[in-house]
């Protein structure tokens, strides 16, 4: 039996053992990115594809196509004008909304990004055929899931099912 308290719990921790597997695959993230000449963080490669594909997108409608929150796009957009890759504008057609896109310098690091991309891809790949496992897939059919019912939903129906009393 392993000492690896994680492991003995199983599937009760899933996101104890998912957050492991973010934690191993962005380790190197800080070295990955100067390899291929990026200044930005990692964490901000998807919104500068995004902007560079895009934009001038609004806060919200790129929180929404990246399935991220409105103050993440928001330490991000900060992240990226210090860095002289981004710029905003106020929409002519709604006041209220703040629009983002890239100056000509963060179109350069988007090109890096997609360089750094086809690298990651494969290497991405490479780790899933070795354990055997379509990681992409698997997440996208677990995120369905659980629009489909939520944990508490699904907690629901267990505890209905075994009559549980937690007191």
């Amino acid at each position: 039996m392993s000492d690896d308290v994680v492991d003995q719990l199983g599937s009760a921790v899933l996101p104890h053992h998912v957050r492991r597997i973010m934690d191993a695959l962005i380790a190197d993230a800080d070295e990955v990115v100067a390899r291929f000449g990026l200044t930005i963080p990692h964490r901000c490669c998807s919104t500068v594809l995004l902007l560079d594909e895009e934009g001038p997108v609004g806060v919200m409608r790129a929180a929404e196509r990246l399935g991220l929150s409105h103050p993440v796009i928001i330490d991000f957009a900060k992240t990226l004008k210090r860095l002289g890759f981004l710029k905003e504008t106020i929409s002519t057609e709604d006041r209220r909304v703040r629009l983002l896109a890239l100056t000509d310098a963060g179109r350069e690091e988007a090109d890096r990004v997609r360089h750094l991309h086809v690298a990651l891809a494969r290497v991405h790949d490479e780790v899933c055929a070795e354990a055997g496992i379509d990681l992409v897939g698997a997440s996208r059919s677990i995120r369905a899931a659980l629009r489909e019912a939520s944990i508490i939903d699904r907690l629901n129906r267990v505890e209905k099912d075994t009559d549980h009393d937690p007191n």
